[in-house]
């Protein structure tokens, strides 16, 4: 969806390739996947927060787990916000 809007999208296969990518990359907002490979969302998220450069780019942890505690556990790790799967592309 985002592709079709004209947005350059970068993928990743794990979190630790989503953490390589964003170093190589530089995005401008990054979506996560709270259960991954090798690295699990929040994993990623801390190790992005503790680069200066990730420091205000927005990390928006997009996962089909619908639980409050790990929602809070993606915020308490720095994500902005928590979309639950399947969403609205308005969303």
């Amino acid at each position: 969806m985002l592709k079709q809007q004209g947005y350059h999208i970068v993928t990743a296969v794990n979190g630790a390739d989503g953490v390589e990518a964003a170093n190589k990359e530089k995005p401008h907002i990054i979506l996560c996947d709270y259960m991954m490979p090798i690295m699990d969302g929040v994993e990623v998220v801390t190790t992005l927060r503790k680069q200066p450069e990730f420091d205000k780019v927005p990390i928006i942890m997009f996962t089909a787990v619908d639980d409050p505690q790990q929602k809070l556990t993606a915020f308490n790790a720095g994500a902005d916000d928590y979309l639950n799967k399947p969403t609205e592309p308005p969303e």
